[in-house]
């Protein structure tokens, strides 16, 4: 059984994020690689605006799980515990954003329902949002939420479940950059721009990860849930993967400074931006201007 607590427990202002994913993963029977269990199966949406980096990422990162630990230390290569499963609306081969080439495993069909999908990087003005190019892979997303799916999404990947309304209501992180046009956009949605780390949700079955190379997090997660914590440290050690203990907020408030003329207003207005989170901001950016 896998019982995750409250999502407090596990955001990314935790100095131990190992020790965080520890209290919320429970002996299950899938508790380790074994040949005798039925392999996870964890599928990653691909599309046109997708950055390869991640899609092949993830997918080298979740095939190694069970098979790799063994082989690197004894020698023995090891069951795979794991199928990762490149996924996109047709199958079809195609170029995406940054001129590569990625052919998929296979289409998202009606009956497809893995044990979970991941949706990751994609490069999307974050003043247009998505619009309506992606209402066939939405309309699927929204059909295996409801038929009990698990949902993972890094950087970008969040925009598609603010487009489904999967999202509204709840709390969401994204890539620091894109979180005030996400708020913006979405108003239903709880944007919380400095967390790394999100799990919310009917059974925590969605998990968002925040910009640049957070995804590992969001992997090493999936990894804990779905076969066990200690598989989830061998991998990380194998990856040198280190959980990223800090916030977005060192990055976020770039995207939170107003241009003025007055330099000790600009600067005022850029403190309190990084600082908004202390007790008492305003008095302690009166008393930072001098």
């Amino acid at each position: 059984m896998i019982l995750w607590l409250r999502n407090e427990s596990c955001d990314s202002n935790s100095h131990d994020q190992s020790h965080c994913v520890a209290r919320c993963v429970m002996p299950n029977p899938k508790t380790g690689p074994d040949a005798t269990k039925p392999i996870i199966e964890i599928a990653i949406l691909a599309t046109p605006e997708a950055t390869l980096s991640t899609v092949f990422g993830m997918n080298d990162l979740l095939a190694s799980v069970g098979r790799d630990w063994s082989f690197v230390t004894e020698g023995v290569m090891g069951e795979a515990a794991i199928k990762p499963t490149i996924v996109s609306l047709t199958g079809e081969e195609m170029q995406t954003v940054n001129q590569g080439w990625l052919r998929p495993h296979r289409a998202l069909t009606e009956e497809y329902h893995p044990d979970a999908i991941c949706i990751l990087e994609m490069f999307i003005d974050p003043h247009t949002g998505l619009d309506s190019r992606y209402s066939a892979e939405i309309q699927w997303l929204q059909r295996y939420w409801a038929n009990g799916g698990v949902i993972a999404t890094a950087c970008t990947g969040a925009l598609l479940l603010a487009e489904a309304g999967l999202l509204d209501g709840k709390e969401t992180t994204s890539h620091w950059g894109f979180t005030e046009g996400l708020a913006r956009r979405y108003p239903a949605v709880k944007v919380q721009g400095n967390r790394a780390f999100i799990a919310t949700g009917e059974g925590q079955r969605l998990m968002m990860a925040g910009g640049g190379t957070t995804w590992m997090d969001l992997g090493l997660y999936l990894i804990a849930r779905f076969i066990g914590m200690d598989e989830a440290i061998r991998i990380a050690k194998l990856y040198l993967v280190e959980w990223h203990e800090s916030s977005q907020h060192a990055f976020s408030y770039l995207c939170s400074k107003r241009q003025n003329d007055d330099a000790v207003i600009a600067e005022s207005q850029v403190w309190l931006a990084q600082n908004y989170d202390q007790s008492a901001p305003v008095n302690a950016a009166i008393k930072n201007s001098g």
